[in-house]
């Protein structure tokens, strides 16, 4: 990070895009105050985390947590992630990579993975989580192979760690596996920046 831009007023940009990211779910859901506050507090967290790794990379790591908070809010009450919410971001990802066939063999690779887990165990995964890993493997990809492989063994440990969770307090039923995802690729991409 440059010394012309000090640490507080990137925290503080980030939490406020996490907040305005919160109000572009409407057409999927309705947000309540606590959605702006964790998408926001987990935007300015990331900033902390990655502030140092320049602006750049604090940009990206930014608007990608704002995008996962956005989906996570989504998937989690609907049970659905919208193409509208993942795909674009892929293709964004591949995009703005600097190493583009990385990011197109991490995404390959990370949707296929999760696709053959869907056939493998029909109704586990979704396939918006399938369209989702597009993203997600492509940011790892992009990161590097230890941030990919990171994510990869993370998302299922904390979403067994998640559903275990919820029956112990007795929630039932389908659970989402969008909000893993996203937090694993997270923790990835931040521990590998920390």
């Amino acid at each position: 990070m440059t010394d012309s831009v000090p640490l507080w007023l990137v925290v503080a940009t980030a939490a406020a895009l996490g907040a305005l990211a919160v109000a572009t779910i409407g057409r999927w859901t309705r947000p309540t105050p606590t959605d702006h506050a964790a998408i926001a507090l987990a935007c300015g967290c990331a900033a902390a985390v990655s502030a140092g790794s320049g602006i750049a990379d604090t940009a990206a790591v930014v608007a990608l947590t704002s995008w996962a908070g956005v989906l996570c809010i989504v998937d989690g009450r609907l049970l659905r992630l919208p193409d509208e919410l993942t795909l674009p971001a892929a293709g964004a990802v591949m995009v703005a990579a600097q190493h583009p066939s990385a990011a197109i063999v991490g995404a390959a690779a990370y949707a296929g993975l999760h696709w053959l887990a869907a056939a493998a165990v029909p109704g586990a995964i979704g396939g918006g989580d399938v369209k989702l890993c597009l993203t997600l493997g492509a940011v790892g990809g992009q990161a590097g192979v230890e941030v990919w492989v990171s994510a990869a063994v993370l998302a299922p440990v904390l979403g067994l760690i998640a559903a275990a969770t919820a029956a112990a307090v007795g929630v039932r039923g389908r659970f989402p596996y969008g909000p893993p995802l996203c937090a694993a690729t997270l923790v990835a991409w931040l521990g590998a920046a920390a």
